[in-house]
């Protein structure tokens, strides 16, 4: 998992580079998760409601927008919401030896966008659409 994180992303590899990094903040998350459970920690509280529309924001505004936050349940811009994720995990990427590979990739991610900020840019600049990808009504 290390060495896929390392490697510079590419235009061809971009979306790769995005999903080797999720899958190493989970990893991350399950290994803290799993520690605090060792030590007979109780999991947070956190109301269904405010994860639901945690959730709905999420998928809603992307990396462009705002998360909520669940533990001040405020709208926080996802880029934060990010950020203070990598610090929660750095000292489970670092115990893996991947915590800089994860900065440099998140860094490079948030920088450019990720495939749907990148998509939606590719959409707005007016470029034709490939035939068989659907369209949305007026778009072209």
């Amino acid at each position: 998992m290390k060495d896929l994180v390392r490697r510079p992303p590419t235009p061809r590899r971009a979306t790769v580079e995005e999903a080797v990094t999720l899958a190493t903040l989970v990893y991350a998350l399950v290994a803290q998760a799993t520690a605090s459970i060792d030590r007979g920690e109780a999991a947070p509280s956190v109301d269904q409601e405010l994860l639901r529309a945690a959730s709905w924001r999420a998928a809603r505004d992307g990396l462009a927008g705002h998360g909520i936050d669940l533990g001040s349940a405020q709208l926080v811009p996802a880029v934060d919401l990010i950020r203070r994720l990598l610090a929660q995990l750095r000292p489970d990427l670092e115990e893996l030896d991947v915590y800089r590979s994860v900065h440099d990739a998140l860094a490079v991610t948030l920088g450019r966008g990720n495939g749907a900020i990148r998509q939606r840019r590719i959409l707005e600049s007016g470029v034709p659409s490939p035939r068989w990808l659907p369209t949305r009504r007026g778009a072209p």
